[in-house]
C-alpha cells in the first residue's frame, strides 16, 4: 500500500503441503489480496490497486547430507504489474 493509505484490506491464502514419498515434497500455496481505496473526496475508488494474487509451487528433494529445492513463484501485484521467478535452492549439512 502506498504511505499514508491506512485503508483496510482483504486477504486469503489457501496453502497445500503433500508428501510424495520418504524423500520428496509438495507444497503450493495461493494468496490474493484487495486493498481498498480511499478517493481524494473521502470515496472509495477502486481506480489505485487492483486484486493481486501470488502462486507458490515447490519441490524438495531430501537426501541424508542435503536438500534441493525448486520453486516457481507467480502472480501480479495491486498495480497490475506480473511477475515471475523460478528459483533453485541446494542446502548441505
Amino acid at each position: 500500500k502506498l504511505l499514508g493509505d491506512g485503508i483496510g484490506s482483504q486477504i486469503a491464502t489457501v496453502r497445500y503441503n503433500y508428501e510424495l514419498n520418504q524423500d520428496m515434497h509438495f507444497d503450493a500455496k495461493l494468496a490474493t489480496i484487495k486493498n481498498e481505496n480511499l478517493g481524494d473526496e473521502g470515496n472509495y475508488d477502486e481506480s489505485i490497486y487492483q486484486r493481486s494474487y501470488e502462486l507458490s509451487i515447490g519441490i524438495s528433494e531430501i537426501n541424508p547430507q542435503s536438500v534441493w529445492r525448486y520453486e516457481l513463484y507467480l502472480g501480479n501485484d495491486n498495480f497490475g504489474e506480473d511477475f515471475t521467478r523460478f528459483a533453485v535452492r541446494y542446502s548441505w549439512q
